[in-house]
């Protein structure tokens, strides 16, 4: 990545701490996924708002009031992610009230019963590593546009980041609700589902465009005092006004995908739609930071265009209510 050696010394010192919220933030996913399936958006949204509104108020505490800078926000991180998991465990106690039962361990011994699970786990994997790789793509090629650059464009993808939340639970519901009128065969159920989700996310999407198009500056200068990184940030803003409208879709169908258990499609959609950007992205370096941006909008339109033309064939084929995978 070629950072400064004091970039490269606190982002060590980031990585490092933040080591010890990975076990929490897995189990965290894991739960999260665990009650959106079984429809309970409650438990959640309690797990989500404890762990950042604890995430926020430690990062005001360590890093204003003790002064520990970097550190200290990797510190409350892990401290608040530890948090949101041990909340959702005690969660899962009542929630489990409601499916009686008992643990076949007898099946928990057989291949056959964890192969759907990992097979679902690995396309996923496969799918998340692929979109991690052009984040990392863009810190690395940020990086060597100096500390400036890399300083602002984390904080244009914080403006992503807000947005993805705000997108994300509309997917969500998309994932529960989808995956619930698919597994009861019910078509009307499964449109009137997506048709709803389709407008209430198109609604958010034009909101934080226009957040962002005239509001853009202030939120900027609330992440930061320094002027090289605030200026630096203004000239890339109108890319994240753009943003949410270009990205919206990808959220939505990737909701319906994974309601659906499509996993191996989510899979192969992104390594293509990754292979068809990856040159275009060589072929944009001379642009430097304009041509970064260029190309992450190209793929957030890249990935929605390759998920809609699957959804749209296994419409075709009449297979988004069938059994075959």
């Amino acid at each position: 990545m070629q950072p400064s050696p004091e970039l490269n010394q606190l982002t060590r010192e980031f990585f490092h701490t933040r080591l010890f919220g990975l076990p929490a933030a897995l189990a965290s996913y894991a739960l999260v996924g665990w009650f959106l399936g079984t429809q309970n958006a409650q438990a959640p949204l309690a797990i989500l708002l404890t762990t950042n509104l604890v995430n926020i108020a430690l990062n005001l505490w360590f890093v204003l009031g003790l002064d520990w800078g970097v550190v200290g926000s990797a510190r409350a991180s892990v401290i608040a992610e530890w948090t949101g998991t041990l909340l959702g465990l005690g969660l899962t106690q009542k929630a489990l009230r409601a499916y009686p039962g008992h643990i076949a361990w007898a099946a928990l011994k057989l291949w056959q019963s964890w192969r759907p699970l990992l097979a679902v786990n690995r396309d996923i994997f496969i799918r998340s590593l692929a979109l991690q790789s052009v984040f990392f793509m863009i810190t690395v090629q940020g990086a060597r546009l100096g500390d400036a650059t890399v300083a602002a464009n984390a904080l244009l993808l914080n403006g992503l980041l807000l947005t993805a939340h705000a997108l994300d639970g509309l997917a969500h519901a998309v994932e529960a609700l989808c995956g619930h009128a698919i597994g009861a065969r019910d078509r009307q159920a499964l449109r009137r589902s997506l048709v709803v989700a389709c407008g209430w996310s198109l609604i958010a999407s034009v909101g934080f465009a226009l957040l962002f198009t005239f509001g853009g500056h202030l939120f900027i200068a609330m992440q930061t005092d320094i002027p090289s990184v605030r200026e630096t940030a203004d000239i890339y803003l109108p890319y994240l006004a753009v943003l949410p409208l270009i990205a919206v879709w990808s959220y939505l169908l990737d909701g319906l995908f994974i309601g659906a258990t499509r996993a191996r499609e989510m899979r192969d959609g992104m390594l293509l739609t990754v292979m068809l950007v990856l040159p275009i992205a060589w072929a944009l370096q001379g642009l430097g930071n304009h041509g970064l941006w260029i190309t992450f909008l190209l793929f957030m339109a890249v990935r929605s265009l390759i998920l809609g033309a699957i959804a749209w064939w296994l419409s075709t084929q009449n297979r988004w209510l069938s059994d075959t995978r």
